[in-house]
């Protein structure tokens, strides 16, 4: 998973067509990691505390392979 999906999970309401509510799309209700953003506690849902399923940070690696002008 993109470490911008733990981001959206965690951050403010977004536009969604034409009204604002958390980011929670449905195919994520059952993945390990995004369980805790659906249900009656959703509310007080906060990020998972060691998440396990973020994908390898390749922009870290293109910046530090010199090639951040082609991100």
């Amino acid at each position: 998973m993109h470490k911008s999906v733990y981001q959206r999970f965690a951050g403010d309401p977004v536009l969604l067509f034409d009204r604002i509510e958390p980011y929670r799309p449905a195919n994520m209700e059952k993945h390990i990691e995004f369980t805790q953003y659906f249900g009656p506690d959703a509310g007080a849902a906060k990020p998972a505390p060691t998440p396990e399923c973020v994908a390898d940070d390749i922009e870290a690696k293109w910046e530090k392979a010199g090639y951040s002008d082609r991100l």
